[in-house]
């Protein structure tokens, strides 16, 4: 199919809607069997879903950094939450924006951060509300603002006063503000308040929704949107005592072992209704572009940063590992003049994102990056990347692993003695990459125990076996191994 590409001089604006620890299956146009999104349905059914996205790491910063940048991790140097980590200082820069920014766009940054520079921000942004998962970040709060950040900010629950705010567990009650009064759809309000000023001009606008990420909160009706009976946990008997294990200390620290089972779907609803408040938030900016003549003038990508266990293993956030909850990420894109109610499943990669956008913009570029445009896919058979990998982990080493049948007593000794994020040690250092090739998997982390992870989503979609030591998967791990290192030398020769 051939497209007409004159219109893109007349194409200018480009919304970026990002939300945090998405899990890619957790929408109606996903093909999730009850929850409520009617708005990124229709975003979905107006635009392609790329059925098989994938982050290039299973953490904030640098995943948002590597979809800026088109590089991945090894090549961009963001491996952690530091502000060292973002893009505006030392070697981290974005060729994408920079080019936008020469073109003449405004920049709008609106909501979470966790990818710029404060710096990099008051440069080259013209127009920036912070939030972040505890609430606004700065500028002036609203009475409900104000609420909402002081119930955030207030731990309640015994056993996490030396976290000193909201974990990842269950918060046993509706957050008292009103739906308006929402982080989510105050975003939305100052989305959409950019979009109003800057109607007559080309822009540049993130629109970055903290939730469905921990603290699991929401407001009424979201609150009780959900009942347990209609929620899966997807766990079936499994233990991470057997398993990962960075995840089997963090969910012994998160407390997810002692849980029960009405409790973990109790925590998985509250997450069910922050998406669906997450989708009105989408909604309401939509319905805004439409009112202001730009819906058609405007390139939309909905998609989230990473994904999140949602329910997988009895566990809902996120952990150093490799599951597809985790990796693979909703990513839409709505194109004006292309096909609609597309579902291609070409394999891309979070770096792909801005080569496509900018492909389809029609911008002659020829930047130095590790992404790849995958424009084609919407309108052909295009299979996509033949390899995806994915990486997490910071340089320094883990603390020794000590024996999972001592695990109480050091956990109390380690909470008496260091704050609740002392599983962290164990979740965030040490480098870990996976490559996924068709439906196997292969898996190395760097400082644990079980330091390698075979799976075959094929026959185990649910990723509980690992196969590492089952000679009948010799060859396939030997192939992937060798994939991986070819991968690693190729990456290392662009530096």
């Amino acid at each position: 199919m051939k497209i007409n590409r004159l219109y893109v001089k007349d194409m200018k604006n480009i919304l970026y809607i990002i939300v945090d620890e998405l899990r890619y299956d957790v929408l109606g146009c996903a093909g999730h069997r009850f929850i409520k999104t009617p708005n990124i349905d229709v975003l979905a059914n107006d635009g392609v879903i790329f059925g098989e996205a994938y982050c290039n790491t299973p953490l904030c910063v640098p995943s948002r950094v590597s979809m800026m940048t088109g590089q991945y991790v090894i090549n961009n140097k963001s491996i952690f939450f530091e502000k060292s980590h973002h893009i505006g200082i030392n070697e981290i820069s974005s060729p994408y924006l920079s080019f936008l920014k020469d073109k003449g766009y405004k920049f709008g940054l609106i909501g979470k951060n966790h990818c710029f520079t404060e710096d990099y921000i008051k440069e080259n942004f013209d127009s920036a509300e912070l939030y972040s998962h505890f609430g606004k970040e700065s500028g002036k709060m609203n009475d409900e603002e104000k609420t909402s950040y002081d119930f955030r900010h207030t731990e309640k629950r015994d056993n996490f006063k030396t976290l000193g705010f909201m974990g990842e567990g269950l918060i046993d009650e509706p957050e008292p503000v009103s739906e308006d009064g929402h982080t989510s759809i105050r975003i939305a309000h100052f989305t959409n308040e950019f979009i109003n000023q800057n109607a007559d001009n080309p822009f540049f606008l993130m629109c970055s929704i903290p939730d469905p990420h921990w603290p699991t909160v929401i407001c009424e009706p979201y609150y009780s949107m959900y009942k347990n009976e209609d929620i899966c946990l997807e766990e079936d008997g499994f233990d991470f005592y057997d398993h990962n294990y960075a995840a089997f200390v963090q969910s012994r620290v998160c407390g997810y072992d002692t849980y029960s089972e009405k409790e973990k779907k109790r925590i998985l609803s509250i997450y069910y209704g922050m998406v669906t408040m997450v989708d009105k938030a989408v909604g309401r900016v939509i319905d805004n572009l439409k009112e202001k003549g730009l819906y058609e003038k405007t390139a939309i990508v909905f998609c989230s940063d990473h994904g999140s266990l949602a329910g997988r293993f009895g566990m809902v956030a996120k952990t150093r590992a490799f599951y597809d909850p985790l990796i693979r990420i909703p990513l839409i894109m709505r194109l004006p003049d292309f096909p609609k109610g597309k579902t291609t499943n070409a394999r891309i990669s979070g770096i792909d994102i801005m080569p496509t956008l900018f492909d389809y913009l029609g911008f002659n570029t020829s930047f130095e990056v590790d992404g790849k445009s995958f424009l084609s896919a919407i309108t052909s058979d295009n299979k996509g990347r033949d390899v995806i990998v994915s990486e997490i982990g910071r340089l320094d080493m883990p603390s020794q692993p000590f024996d999972k049948d001592t695990f109480e007593e050091i956990k109390r000794y380690r909470e008496k003695n260091e704050s609740w994020f002392w599983f962290c040690d164990y979740t965030t250092n040490g480098r870990s990459i996976c490559i996924k090739i068709d439906s196997l998997k292969y898996c190395w982390y760097t400082g644990l125990p079980d330091f390698e992870e075979l799976f075959d989503l094929e026959n185990d979609p649910y990723e509980k076996a690992n196969q590492i030591n089952n000679e009948k998967y010799y060859k396939e791990k030997d192939m992937l191994k060798s994939q991986l290192i070819k991968h690693l030398i190729n990456v290392s020769v662009k530096k």
